[in-house]
């Protein structure tokens, strides 16, 4: 967040601060709705599921590991779609480790231990002070996640308690819910290849609190924020940058839910919600206008190849027609890859064209040996493969697969491929 500076005029004169003059709105009339989502980390002595300690540490790591994470299908033979499009962007993932401060659970080599009964307590502690009503068991759940962040490719999470309140000079505000979940792993560095994370933080214990958007008032939202904030400060909480982290949601009737995410400063936070406001009501209007003209989007898709064909590019002359660059080497790897006839009927499409195009999450390159496994109900390892193209750009050749999708929104994703024969 860049921070505005004003400028001092010379010794004795005044300085002049321009200052965006404030407009007053009708805020009821915008309808405008904000809901708050508050993570506080909790001074525990040891992490949610593991006896390492909840410290960060600025030392030299001692060991790395690095994962391709991909989506796995649920209990019911679904895949996440939001992890899917994820894992579309094929990153590699570092994590640094520590022999004193973390151990095989942080790197999902191990199972997790029993729940952190001191976390627990923290947040029935925090539970009452915001009159809330507890569960009676809490059961842990997993939130898929596949950014990285978390090297099982998920997150630990349960429900603490449900339906409090807190009186502010605007109004009762509903708490809807108080969860406990595990920190992510710190980001530390990120390139074309690789996403680094330190894995000191991911399993601190998380105390999740969430309103509903009963909010109708820019200066209501602060208003609540300190107001968590001093109930948690209260409690055995940790302090400084970084441990708290607050999430805004803020809708009008002629706009869209917005999530604004990572607000520190309670000062910023009316004149963030006005912003966002203003933006909205800008794209209402231009709607409006683009509505009033007779505006619309052509469906006909246009051939710029012949206008872009003398453009230079950063790309390296032979990899000029892909959009993906996978990094050269020039070992042949050997691949042991999923397919799962629920999604994808691979023997239709072997059988008929004797080869298939396949959305590329791994890097695989021309000369590759991929072995398929297919699941239920063959579970067994069923063909071998050679790579023949990859960084394989979409084109009308890769139109006739589209019969073996089983599910259109994964046919609609599948652009970026690697042609198997």
């Amino acid at each position: 967040m860049a921070k505005n500076k004003s400028k001092k005029g010379n010794k004795g004169n005044k300085s002049n601060k321009s200052e965006t003059p404030k407009i007053e709105r009708n805020w009821e009339d915008l309808g405008l709705m904000m809901g708050l989502e508050i993570h506080q980390q909790l001074n525990t002595k040891h992490k949610l599921f593991c006896p390492c300690s909840t410290e960060l540490i600025d030392d030299e790591f001692d060991d790395g590991i690095i994962r391709n994470l991909r989506p796995t299908q649920s209990e019911l033979g679904q895949i996440d779609r939001a992890a899917l499009q994820e894992s579309l962007r094929d990153m590699t993932f570092k994590y640094e480790s520590f022999n004193n401060h973390t151990c095989l659970v942080e790197t999902d080599d191990e199972p997790p231990h029993a729940l952190n009964r001191e976390a627990l307590d923290i947040c029935i502690t925090i539970a009452s002070l915001l009159n809330m009503k507890m569960v009676d068991e809490f059961h842990t759940m997993r939130k898929q996640v596949i950014d990285g962040s978390n090297t099982g490719g998920f997150q630990r999470t349960g429900l603490a308690a449900t339906d409090g309140y807190l009186d502010t000079p605007y109004g009762r505000v509903a708490i809807e819910s108080l969860g406990l979940e595990e920190d992510a792993a710190r980001r530390i560095d990120s390139d074309d290849e690789f996403t680094e994370f330190r894995l000191d933080r991911l399993g601190i214990p998380l105390a999740e609190i969430t309103t509903d958007p009963s909010m109708h008032h820019p200066e209501q939202i602060k208003e609540v924020a300190y107001m968590i904030g001093q109930v948690l400060r209260s409690t055995n909480v940790k302090r400084g940058i970084g441990t708290i982290r607050q999430d805004v949601n803020i809708s009008i009737i002629r706009g869209a839910r917005v999530e604004i995410k990572g607000l520190q400063d309670l000062d910023l936070m009316p004149e963030i919600v006005e912003r966002e406001v203003q933006r909205q009501l800008a794209l209402a209007d231009i709607k409006d206008e683009l509505i009033k003209r007779n505006a619309s989007v052509e469906d006909t898709i246009y051939d710029l190849d012949e206008v872009f064909k003398d453009t230079v590019t950063g790309v390296s002359d032979n990899k000029k027609s892909s959009s993906r660059c996978t990094p050269h080497r020039d070992e042949v790897r050997v691949w042991m890859l999923p397919a799962n006839s629920k999604f994808f009927n691979l023997d239709g499409c072997l059988e008929k064209y004797g080869y298939v195009y396949w959305a590329q999450y791994y890097h695989l390159q021309k000369g590759d040996i991929v072995y398929i496994y297919s699941s239920s109900p063959d579970s067994c390892v069923k063909y071998k493969l050679i790579v023949e193209e990859h960084d394989v750009q979409y084109g009308a050749h890769y139109d006739h697969e589209e019969e073996f999708f089983v599910d259109n929104f994964l046919w609609n994703i599948s652009l970026t491929s690697v042609q198997w024969n």
